[in-house]
């Protein structure tokens, strides 16, 4: 008995597998969990056959053109309903009847351009109902009316043109509803009554030009707006939007704002009005009952002018952007209680002073943006009370001078950037920089600097990168860089230096890059120990000869540019313990030879790169060494040979040196002509005495 009932069982569980496999349509695909995956199919028409115990369907991506009067009254479990992707442009009346457990329904991205009043009412249990990417231009009043329980409604992407008010009637449990870009002109009053759980309503990019008082959201706490073309906003507007927290009104064509437009707005965090470029002026009391704001963003308005103590009631407030507006004066008390502002965006404006005191207070700002503005004087105590200040932009100004103290108010401890590149700075006072012991960058570059003054940097012992480059600096003095220990890039690039004072760069053992290219500089003596350095860049200076042991306190030298100079001699021992030299550039120079052993100290590898043609090279017994020591490596050092061409002897003029042998790179003795050993002449008469010397290479004849 026991045995035929096992057998009775089993026989059982096998005709429901049978049975549950016979019931999936044979163009889908059923899953053990209720699943019937039926997309990408290209299906036209909902298939026959799907299992009433489903529980999701899967018919997306397909080319279904309409649904039919109770496409799926069989499938009374089913929760989870995708006919997103195809081309429905027709629902007929009843099409989703016996649907009481549907919970999600996704028709985006089909062609339904209408909708009937009737067509979600047996979906009681409906939570999310996706219509985005349709041609809807019209809801039916009271469309959604038996979706209590609807939580996401996404209409975005439609032709939506008008709403009636009763539009969103029974929507008693939404929370997430999107009406963004379409073409809705007006909200009619009391559109949204009634919408007591909705948190997030987006009404972007429609074509809005005027918001009445919106009905009371309770629970609301994000409203976007953006790219619509409202003109204005009126006194409590948004009064009744108790717990917003997050306003858009960026890209909105407001022109004018009434005083108490964000009366009641007490939990506004996030408030953004950038981009409306007819908006001028902002009330003074505007921000008065918005005390809980953060973030204020005003930037790309036409904003001329900020009113005294215009942000006085933000104490909360930490970003304040106010750049690319028509900005041209500030008060004293423009920015007076911001007790917790930490950035500050200012630049791209009109600004030409900045008043005494203007920045008083501001004791949490750690970036301050002033770049791009007309700044011409910058007066000492001007950032006075910025304690926490870290990052202080003000390139792009009119700033000529640099008076002591100016930045004597910033905490010796926290400012890191310094940017003061794009001025018209002539004068930097000795003192300038004084008490920045914790900056690490500094721009002064694109200015008309002629003088460092002794000891201007002294101070800046953290500094890793100063740039100095493109100024008029004709002189350094050799303790102009005293103290900067932690220097790693000095770039002097593009000025008018034409001397080097012995010990200049001493004390720089951090250094790592040093340019020093486009100047005037005529001679290198044996530059300090520099442990660090890596880079050494001379390019394009006036530099004649290169002496013995230069380099050698350049250890770490991997890459030395001197190309472009007037180098006519290198001694053998110039590159004296460069063993890390990886990158030697001698281009366009006026090298007739070169001895080989300025090699000596050069490691030979794959990765050594040397550069040394357009040089006026005399291919006779002087340069048979190079020609060899050039041979013998070319296959483990990265030689350029294009343009390593013979100046003189005349018969090999713009030959290649490499094409001429060894044997043919001759030397002859001097040898004299039109000598003239005998002359007569009296005694107080004057003679003059000629002879021509020939020979390889061209003899010098001293009188």
């Amino acid at each position: 008995m026991v045995g035929s009932t096992t057998v009775s069982v089993a026989l059982f569980i096998i005709l429901l597998n049978i049975n549950g496999a016979m019931s999936c349509p044979s163009m889908c695909s059923c899953g053990s969990n209720s699943d019937v995956d039926c997309d990408f199919r290209s299906l036209t028409v909902i298939p026959s056959g799907i299992p009433a115990e489903t529980v999701t369907l899967d018919l997306d991506h397909n080319s279904i053109t309409s649904l039919p009067t109770e496409a799926f009254s069989s499938l009374t479990r089913l929760k989870n309903l995708y006919l997103n992707n195809n081309a429905i442009s027709v629902i007929s009346f009843g099409a989703f009847r016996g649907l009481k457990s549907l919970e999600k329904l996704y028709l985006d991205y089909n062609n339904i351009t209408a909708l009937s009043s009737d067509s979600f009412n047996d979906l009681s249990s409906l939570q999310y109902l996706y219509l985005h990417n349709n041609t809807i231009s019209t809801l039916p009043s009271g469309i959604f009316s038996a979706l209590n329980l609807l939580t996401y409604l996404y209409l975005y992407n439609n032709n939506i043109t008008t709403l009636s008010s009763d539009a969103f009637n029974g929507l008693s449990s939404l929370q997430y509803l999107d009406l963004y870009n379409n073409k809705i002109s007006t909200l009619p009053s009391g559109i949204f009554s009634g919408l007591n759980s909705l948190t997030n309503l987006q009404l972007q990019s429609n074509e809005i030009t005027a918001v009445a008082k919106l009905a009371n959201l309770p629970q609301l706490t994000y409203l976007n707006l953006h790219y619509n073309c409202i003109t204005s906003l009126q006194d409590g507007v948004f009064e009744r939007l108790t717990k917003l927290s997050t306003l858009h009104l960026q890209n909105a064509c407001i022109e004018n704002i009434s005083p108490s437009a964000f009366q009641g707005l007490t939990n506004l965090r996030y408030l953004y009005l950038t981009n409306n470029i007819n908006l001028t002026m902002l009330p003074t009391t505007l921000f008065n009952e918005v005390g809980n704001l953060t973030n204020l963003q005003l930037q790309f308005n036409a904003l001329t002018s900020l009113a005294s103590n215009q942000f006085s009631r933000l104490s909360h407030l930490t970003h304040l952007y106010l750049h690319k507006n028509d900005i041209t004066t500030l008060s004293s008390d423009t920015f007076s209680g911001l007790s917790s502002l930490q950035y500050l965006h200012l630049d791209n404006n009109t600004i030409s002073t900045l008043p005494s005191g203007i920045f008083s207070g501001l004791n949490s700002l750690t970036h301050l943006h002033l770049f791009n503005n007309n700044i011409t004087t910058l007066s000492s105590g001007t950032f006075n009370d910025l304690s926490s200040l870290r990052y202080l932009y003000l390139y792009n100004n009119k700033i000529s001078t640099l008076p002591s103290g100016v930045f004597s108010g910033l905490n010796s401890e926290s400012l890191k950037r310094l940017d003061l590149y794009n001025n018209d700075i002539t004068t930097l006072s000795s003192e300038a920089f004084n008490g920045l012991s914790s900056l690490l960058y500094l721009y002064l570059y694109n200015n008309k600097i002629s003088t460092l003054p002794s000891g201007i940097f002294s101070g800046l012992d953290s500094l890793k990168r100063l740039n100095l480059y493109n100024n008029d600096i004709t002189t350094l003095s050799s303790d102009s860089f005293n103290g900067l220990s932690s220097l790693q890039y000095l770039h002097l690039h593009n000025n008018t230096i034409s001397t080097l004072p012995s010990g200049i760069f001493s004390g720089l053992n951090s250094l790592r890059q040093l340019h020093l290219q486009n100047n005037e500089i005529t001679a290198v003596s044996k530059l300090a120990n520099l442990p660090q350095l890596t880079d050494l860049n001379l390019n394009y200076n006036c530099i004649t000869s290169l002496q013995d042991g230069v380099f050698e306190g350049l250890t770490k030298l991997s890459s030395l540019y001197l190309q472009n100079n007037c180098i006519e001699n290198i001694s053998p021992s110039a590159f004296r313990g460069l063993t890390n030299l990886r990158y030697l550039d001698l281009t366009n120079n006026k090298l007739p030879a070169l001895p080989t052993a300025v090699f000596d100290d050069i490691k030979t590898g794959s990765n050594i790169h040397l550069f040394l043609q357009n040089n006026p090279w005399v291919c006779d017994c002087r340069l048979r060494g190079l020609r060899q020591w050039v041979e013998d490596n070319r296959e483990t050092i990265n030689i350029y040979l294009y343009g390593l061409t013979c100046q003189t002897p005349q018969v090999y003029a713009g030959l290649d040196f490499m094409d001429i042998s060894e044997e043919n790179m001759t030397c002859t003795s001097p040898e004299f002509s039109e000598l003239i050993r005998w002359v007569d002449v009296d005694a107080g008469n004057t003679v003059e005495l000629t002879c021509t010397a020939t020979g390889v290479p061209e003899p010098n004849v001293f009188g």
